[in-house]
């Protein structure tokens, strides 16, 4: 898989963003958690698998930016990701992982 991450904010507390390709079910996924203190992965806020509106996961990003919105997210590098999530899909990417900082 490809894995895009990015740190945000999901009423008012740290959450992190993990959106990306997977190539052998060929559909996009995205999960949003809650960040702890330690770094580690806290509770889901929200995961493609348990989205009514998909089957596993998205044909198109697009979906997901729309839910991020939905929920208040914002992403300052929707337009870098978005690019870089469609290019994997294209070239059918596996095993990246690219994290995205506040710089």
């Amino acid at each position: 898989m490809s894995q895009h991450e990015f740190a945000s904010h999901y009423q008012d507390r740290p959450v992190i963003v993990q959106i990306g390709w997977d190539p052998p079910l060929r559909r996009y996924f995205m999960t949003v958690t809650r960040a702890r203190a330690d770094g580690h992965i806290g509770a889901a806020i929200y995961s493609n698998l348990s989205d009514p509106e998909l089957d596993g996961g998205a044909s198109d990003p697009a979906h997901f930016w729309k839910k991020l919105a939905a929920l208040g997210i914002e992403c300052q590098l929707q337009s870098e990701i978005d690019e870089a999530l469609r290019s994997d899909a294209a070239s059918n990417v596996g095993n990246r992982i690219v994290r995205y900082g506040p710089d």
